[in-house]
């Protein structure tokens, strides 16, 4: 029997599964929680994640101005987030636990996990991806959300 991981994730929160599928003789499939993961900086406001004041300078014409961030910082942390679901699921793969991976994820989020499994060794095993972020939905109607 195929060992399935199911990963519901969002750029906050995330939790991982395994499912068994029914049996020819059982009566249901079961769904159980391996780990919830939670990223609360990924919530917090811009203020937060940033230093107080942005820095200044001054030209050698007497110009001045100030520097802007380069990169958005709830971006940087759902790109952090996606990397350290990405290394649970790598070592989880490495150790034989899984061999098909179903992921349910806000679009966007979906987007940084595929680029953190395209980067690395996880592009080769059998990957379903749902658009939708299930995180909030009841473990006993994931089964039908998700088609299984």
């Amino acid at each position: 029997m195929e060992k399935t991981w199911i990963l519901l994730a969002n750029a906050s929160e995330a939790i991982l599964y395994n499912y068994t599928p029914a049996a020819s003789g059982d009566k249901k499939s079961t769904l159980n929680v391996i780990e919830n993961f939670s990223h609360p900086d990924s919530r917090k406001k811009d203020q937060e994640l940033t230093s107080d004041r942005q820095g200044a300078y001054l030209s050698s014409q007497g110009g001045h101005g100030t520097f802007t961030e380069s990169s958005d910082p709830h971006q940087y942390e759902a790109e952090v987030f996606a990397r350290a679901l990405f290394h649970v699921l790598e070592d989880g793969f490495n150790k034989n636990q899984y061999q098909k991976l179903i992921l349910a994820s806000s679009p966007h989020f979906l987007g940084l996990l595929r680029k953190e499994i395209e980067r690395r060794s996880l592009k080769n095993i059998p990957i379903q991806e749902i658009h939708k972020d299930y995180t909030k939905e009841k473990p006993q109607d994931l089964i039908n959300l998700l088609g299984l």
